[in-house]
């Protein structure tokens, strides 16, 4: 996580604002980085949009990002190539 980023607010407003739990670092990590678990059923377009989206209303409302849609657009760009390799596959 940037320095600038509340890693404990963050993690309080996505739980009780938006019902999204993550999970903090272990040990040194701690407050550093942030363990997202998006597995199995959960790990669906739907969830990482909601997700990430979320994300980018939080930061932007705190100023850590000054541009928004940034993950949105990163996430777009992946879903697309990976479409485009299985659709290679399938030809």
């Amino acid at each position: 996580l940037p320095s600038a980023v509340d890693d404990a607010w963050a993690r309080t407003v996505l739980l009780h604002d938006y019902g999204i739990e993550i999970g903090t670092g272990l040990g040194p990590l701690q407050g550093k980085v942030w363990r997202i678990g998006l597995m199995g059923e959960s790990s669906t377009r739907a969830n990482v949009w909601s997700l990430l989206g979320t994300l980018d209303t939080l930061f932007l409302k705190k100023a850590w990002v000054d541009r928004s849609g940034l993950a949105l657009e990163a996430a777009s760009r992946i879903y697309n190539a990976m479409s485009n390799e299985h659709k290679e596959r399938v030809d």
